[in-house]
């Protein structure tokens, strides 16, 4: 339960400024820590089924509370049912308010793999997050095809940000691009790639290599390949048939 997993993960650092009761039980306190993350519907389905979800294709978007511990860290656990029945309020409040904190508190961004891949070796650059290692396939890959990072601010739990209202319809017509693919980094981030890429083997390879070499088991998102339409302004899997509507 989310009280006592909270209650564990805290002991050594509570640092909010109310009591730790109050961030757990009064929504009034909770609602300006509540954010949104993709994760895998594979190998989730027991947490799915006590969790207010959303499902996008073969993706789920949960809600989260975000806390502090001590020491300059920070955590984040999934919000279960039970705690909507302990705040008092419905799911689509739960969503309509990380939905509103998403820009606030988490704004999403989209960076050129370049400079990450600089805030990586030379972290006056960049704040250093949550990343795996990179330079495999994707920065091969960067010699051939300009490949962007979707993620959030804090580059922590932003694979979600492909969500954002109007990002991937920006960056695809900002770089004239009628469509592009979007590889699951991790939980963390997606790799954006114009979608003349031919070779999908080889996508599928760059999502996999990443996944078993440079991605913690509990990091892992997917290891689908995602095609962004603009003119649909839409998400789906490479390759089927099924489209998820983005917002504008």
């Amino acid at each position: 339960m989310l009280h006592e997993e909270f209650r564990q993960t805290t002991q050594e650092g509570w640092q909010a400024g109310y009591g730790e009761d109050a961030w757990l039980t009064d929504w009034e306190c909770t609602r300006t820590r509540i954010g949104l993350k993709l994760i895998g519907r594979a190998g989730n389905q027991s947490l799915l089924e006590r969790a207010p979800h959303r499902p996008v294709l073969d993706l789920a978007l949960v809600c989260y509370l975000s806390f502090e511990m001590g020491r300059g860290c920070s955590g984040a656990v999934v919000i279960q049912n039970h705690n909507l029945n302990r705040w008092g309020i419905p799911e689509e409040e739960l969503f309509r308010q990380a939905e509103r904190n998403r820009e606030i508190l988490f704004p999403s961004e989209c960076i050129p793999m370049e400079q990450m891949l600089a805030s990586l070796i030379i972290p006056e650059v960049e704040t250093a997050g949550e990343f795996p290692d990179l330079c495999g396939p994707f920065h091969a890959a960067l010699e051939e095809l300009p490949l962007y990072v979707i993620t959030n601010r804090q580059r922590s739990l932003g694979a979600s940000a492909i969500l954002s209202p109007g990002l991937l319809l920006r960056l695809t017509s900002e770089k004239g691009w009628a469509d592009c693919f979007l590889l699951p980094s991790s939980i963390h981030e997606m790799i954006a790639l114009p979608g003349t890429m031919t070779d999908m083997e080889r996508l599928r390879w760059m999502v996999r290599d990443v996944n078993e070499c440079a991605v913690r088991p509990e990091d892992l998102l997917s290891y689908s390949v995602y095609r962004y339409s603009r003119l649909r302004n839409a998400i789906c899997l490479e390759g089927e048939a099924e489209w998820y509507p983005l917002e504008y």
